[in-house]
């Protein structure tokens, strides 16, 4: 109940659901840590504090979720602390080292350059049979009806060739199949192009990784359409530059982006709410404008 709160924006009502909790378990340490969370998102810093003590007594416990306490450390502006425990969950789990890699990087580690494949592809394969579902009402994903709304105002007519870059499930392409003779979509999950199939609203879909495509494909679409999937780039230069030229003159490249409002000019980790564990990105206006420009593209 209280995880569910919290979800909704309620830390008042999810902070005395985790205290009921934690009174008939002390030792939930997952509940604390969220109780933690909450605090902090109500600026009780103090109480926040106290949690963190009960908690830095137990973290030589067995089953201690060092992840989810860095996170918690992170989000209380406990860079150090983080760290320790983030590289602490790295030693016991080596095969969570792709998502450690961003966590490490909100707390002053070196950005990777993207998201792993491995990273990716693991988190769309949990997330291919419901990711429609997640699409539906004002509240869910809004990615595919972003990148539409963009190229409505930029569209004159039908064109030749579209490419869905990072199209998954096919929610772009159920969107723009009427504006090109001929819709490809590539992706790197086999899980949601599996789900796109089923629709059959491509001409063509690829399994692979979307820069090798676009580096084989030169001059080969009159618009690249990329929902949800540039998110996962640190440094946009290959991709761009990449687009660009598999792009025809007067071509387009609509995508999203998470915004780094800190820092116009820099990217930056996604948040530690999830997007980070995430694998994905933010990146400041300026800098998108900057890098386009080094590789021939303009922001409109």
């Amino acid at each position: 109940l209280a995880l569910n709160l919290a979800k909704l924006g309620a830390h008042g009502e999810a902070e005395l659901s985790f205290h009921r909790g934690l009174q008939i378990d002390p030792s939930n340490w997952h509940a604390r840590i969220h109780l933690g969370m909450a605090l902090v998102d109500q600026g009780k810093i103090a109480e926040a504090s106290a949690q963190a003590e009960i908690l830095g007594r137990a973290v030589t416990a067995a089953d201690f979720p060092h992840k989810s306490f860095g996170v918690f450390l992170a989000r209380a502006n406990c860079p150090d602390e983080a760290r320790a425990c983030f590289e602490a969950h790295l030693a016991r789990n080596p095969a969570d080292r792709d998502e450690i890699a961003m966590l490490l990087a909100a707390v002053g580690a070196p950005l990777p350059g993207r998201a792993s494949d491995r990273h990716v592809e693991r988190l769309y394969a949990q997330r291919a049979h419901g990711w429609d579902e997640g699409s539906t009402g004002p509240t869910g994903y809004q990615g595919h009806r972003l990148v539409v709304a963009a190229l409505d105002e930029l569209m004159t007519g039908r064109v030749d060739t579209i490419l869905d870059a990072g199209c998954g499930t096919g929610l772009v392409g159920e969107l723009l199949r009427d504006r090109a003779d001929c819709l490809i979509g590539i992706d790197m999950s086999e899980p949601m192009l599996a789900q796109a199939r089923q629709k059959n609203i491509h001409d063509k879909l690829h399994h692979g990784d979307l820069v090798e495509y676009f580096d084989r494909h030169p001059r080969s679409c009159d618009i690249i359409a990329s929902a949800a999937t540039l998110i996962h780039f640190s440094d946009l230069a290959p991709v761009l530059d990449a687009a660009a030229r598999c792009l025809r003159p007067a071509g387009l490249l609509a995508c999203t982006l998470f915004p780094n409002d800190d820092d116009p000019e820099s990217v930056a980790v996604g948040m530690l709410n999830g997007l980070a564990q995430s694998g994905c990105f933010r990146h400041g206006t300026g800098y998108v404008r900057r890098v386009a420009a080094a590789h021939g593209l303009r922001v409109e």
